[in-house]
């Protein structure tokens, strides 16, 4: 049977990389990336606005979606020391959108699983330097809704600061 997947899909390009992977196995993807409001802009291609839980209740009424893969959290980078209002503004939309996202999930009575995906917030690999805690709220989000819903099943994923092509193979291969 084909496995439907929502991929809340990053704009700096993972997404894209795993999309493609997971089309070739036995998976059909869906894509919603952060936009003005709700809009299907193909068959398989959606934007929706992360402030608007009635746009997440609309996606989460596309099909009955088996895994959510939430990649939103990779568009929010560490800024510059002096670039404290960037980080409170990114981190502002990553938790409105998790909030709005379960709502609509609760809502809809939702038991499948979330993978929750960031890049840089621990050291993966040796070579990597920085670690991105611009996206490290995840790792708490994920850790609440693991006791606050034990209905659905909640993974974290963290992936090199680069993001190779092993890792993102890797990943779809656990989807």
């Amino acid at each position: 049977a084909l496995q439907d997947i929502l991929v809340l899909a990053d704009k700096s390009g993972v997404a894209e990389k795993l999309i493609p992977k997971l089309s070739e196995s036995s998976v059909h993807p869906v894509s919603a990336s952060i936009g003005p409001r709700f809009a299907q802009l193909s068959a398989s291609t959606y934007e929706l606005s992360s402030n608007l839980i009635d746009d997440f209740n609309q996606i989460v009424a596309v099909k009955q979606f088996q895994v959510i893969v939430f990649m939103w959290a990779l568009d929010i980078q560490a800024p510059a020391i002096d670039c404290v209002s960037a980080l409170a503004e990114g981190q502002e939309v990553l938790s409105r959108s998790v909030v709005n996202m379960m709502k609509a999930l609760v809502q809809s009575n939702y038991t499948g699983s979330i993978w929750f995906i960031t890049r840089g917030t621990d050291r993966v690999v040796e070579s990597d330097r920085i670690i991105n805690f611009a996206q490290s709220p995840i790792s708490g989000i994920a850790r609440v809704l693991v006791n606050e819903h034990p209905e659905i099943q909640v993974y974290q994923v963290d992936l090199s600061s680069a993001a190779t092509d092993i890792e993102i193979g890797a990943l779809c291969q656990e989807l």
